[in-house]
């Protein structure tokens, strides 16, 4: 999920990005139900279902949250939380692109305007960047951590993080260069370096958590799953130019990335979220229909990201959890 104006300018490269920046568009107990090729990482993610908004309200009740009783929400995490608007009153221009229609932004209208609320997402965020800085070189800038915008009084947290610590951008190159062209393997060349950081993930995100909690004792933590640009219910350009083998390594690797971060947050007591029917609305649906699309172009969106109806979405998923 790195900066898209900068870095996925190029149609082709746009296309390719979703293989890592969407998810899984089935439950993960059903992906080898449907891919015909072997996982590129040497390991089968462990089978778990999509939570549906019903079992994430029920965790939810036993966590006894209740919307009149949230003062303070603070939004952390990577451009699948900052990202709405590309442009227009609602972007915003400065690095971490924190639209004022994301789901952070939608999520605390729609609580109240009594609500305190904090956005410390920013586009390209790692674990790291939590509890950490962020030197952007290139930029001479860095961002100060995330958790020193997160409040200790705050009674709502919401993630979205993990996709970043995949090396997204090598493969997003790799992805780009296979579809110029260049005789690569991207699935082969990223296999053993992509189950490594996976077998890496659960600790790390685990550590932001146990951070989080440290911070804000008292904070309920939603954290939110990575909506899928693609889905093998829908055709389109993108997906003859990909190709089957390319839509089904892409779900292989996104549906491990969500899994792990749904299995991490339900262990370290986290509600993990993700709206309902997401693979009817890809970059394939009508532009009105799309809650992603990987060139934006119809949709006022960053490539490869959530379009501002997208970030509606997750927004209104996360309500109803929270009034259960």
């Amino acid at each position: 999920m790195r900066r898209a104006r900068a870095a996925l300018g190029a149609t082709v490269l746009a296309a390719s990005v979703f293989l890592l920046s969407g998810c899984q568009t089935q439950p993960i107990d059903n992906v080898s139900t449907y891919s015909s090729v072997a996982p590129p990482l040497g390991v089968t993610p462990t089978p778990a279902a999509n939570p549906t908004e019903v079992e994430a309200t029920e965790m939810r009740v036993s966590q006894a949250l209740e919307p009149s009783s949230i003062d303070v929400y603070v939004a952390l995490g990577d451009s699948y939380a900052s990202m709405g608007s590309a442009s227009g009153e609602e972007a915003d221009s400065s690095f971490c692109a924190q639209s004022k229609d994301n789901y952070p932004h939608e999520l605390a209208r729609r609580l109240g305007r009594s609500v305190e609320f904090v956005d410390a997402s920013c586009q390209g965020s790692t674990t790291e960047n939590i509890a950490g800085p962020r030197i952007v070189e290139d930029e001479d800038l860095t961002i100060e951590p995330q958790l020193n915008k997160l409040r200790s009084d705050a009674d709502l947290v919401t993630l979205s993080l993990g996709g970043n610590d995949m090396d997204f951008a090598g493969i997003a190159r790799c992805l780009g260069a296979m579809l110029a062209g260049e005789d690569r393997d991207c699935s082969a060349e990223y296999a053993a370096p992509t189950a490594q950081r996976l077998a890496e993930l659960p600790i790390k995100l685990s550590k932001v958590h146990s951070e989080i909690k440290k911070k804000a004792p008292g904070a309920i933590v939603v954290v939110t799953g990575y909506v899928p640009l693609i889905s093998l219910e829908q055709e389109c350009d993108v997906t003859k130019v990909i190709g089957r083998d390319g839509v089904e390594w892409g779900l292989w690797l996104t549906a491990a990335i969500n899994n792990i971060v749904k299995q991490t947050a339900e262990a370290n007591g986290a509600i993990f979220v993700l709206p309902e029917e997401v693979e009817k609305h890809s970059t394939c649906a009508s532009a009105r229909q799309r809650w992603v699309a990987v060139d934006g172009k119809d949709t006022n969106s960053y490539p490869a990201h959530p379009t501002p109806r997208g970030q509606r979405e997750m927004a209104k998923t996360i309500e109803s959890v929270i009034e259960g």
